[in-house]
């Protein structure tokens, strides 16, 4: 006869070696991932910055460097006489203009030192006249006038008239 069957023994679930479903263990490594991207992003726009630096000194070093070639070098010392007469100019100047002239804005001055006379005289012969009277000469009169601020309105020809009558010539 046949041998009675055993009863089977019910089975046990498995044990999950990881207790996290599928869909949670996902979105906490793509949370991870992200982190990380987000920290390596960074760290890479922070490299870039720094780069950006290196590249901005070097080429302000690089600048100041051709400038100082490009200009023509200073006498070491001058006279005490001749000094003082350049000074008196100086100030011969600019209280003939102070009389017309102003400065418009308060970063006249600022500007001014900066090289804006110069490089933006239309602007500043109309804004920043006071500060610009400092830096009257007879080459910066021939820019001011190459540049047409002789026949300009809005006060820059009266600021011409009044320092710079030599270099305009005809055209006041």
């Amino acid at each position: 006869p046949s041998q009675p069957s055993q009863p089977s023994q019910p089975s046990q679930p498995s044990q999950p070696t990881d207790p996290a479903p599928p869909a949670v263990e996902k979105s906490l490594l793509d949370s991870v991932t992200r982190e990380q991207g987000k920290e390596d992003y960074e760290q890479q726009l922070l490299l870039l910055l720094r780069k950006k630096q290196k590249l901005q000194q070097s080429q302000q070093q690089q600048s100041q460097q051709q400038q100082e070639q490009q200009e023509p070098q200073q006498p070491q010392q001058q006279e005490p006489q001749q000094q003082h007469e350049e000074q008196e100019q100086v100030r011969r100047k600019y209280q003939e203009v102070a009389g017309v002239a102003e400065d418009k804005n308060v970063e006249c001055s600022m500007w001014s030192g900066g090289g804006e006379c110069k490089t933006n005289p239309r602007f500043m012969l109309r804004h920043c006249q006071r500060s610009c009277a400092l830096q009257v000469s007879p080459e910066m009169c021939q820019h001011w006038a190459s540049e047409g601020v002789c026949s300009m309105a809005d006060g820059a020809d009266t600021f011409m008239r009044a320092l710079c009558s030599d270099a305009c010539g005809d055209l006041l």
